[in-house]
């Protein structure tokens, strides 16, 4: 993952948020993905922030930000989408 690209994306989710309360006076509920893996079919994607970042650093990235979002809403969803590709 590149660091722009996931403030690109952090900055998106906080403008949906926002739009969400102000235009529809609603929740949002924020989503993340942890990724997955394939298997041989594909070499495995970074699931870090940034090259020298620990391993999982963009999940932990994407959580936190889902989860701050989250907290300003009643309702304190999450979707935590998936995808395991067993063909």
């Amino acid at each position: 993952a590149q660091q722009d690209g996931v403030l690109e994306y952090t900055d998106k989710q906080r403008r949906w948020h926002d739009a969400a309360l102000a235009s529809f006076n609603c929740d949002f509920i924020p989503s993340i993905t942890p990724g997955f893996n394939d298997g041989p079919r594909h070499s495995p994607l970074s699931r870090q922030v940034h090259e020298s970042a620990d391993p999982g650093s963009l999940f932990r990235r994407l959580l936190d930000n889902a989860l701050d979002l989250a907290g300003s809403t009643h309702s304190r969803m999450v979707m935590i989408t998936s995808w395991n590709g067993f063909h």
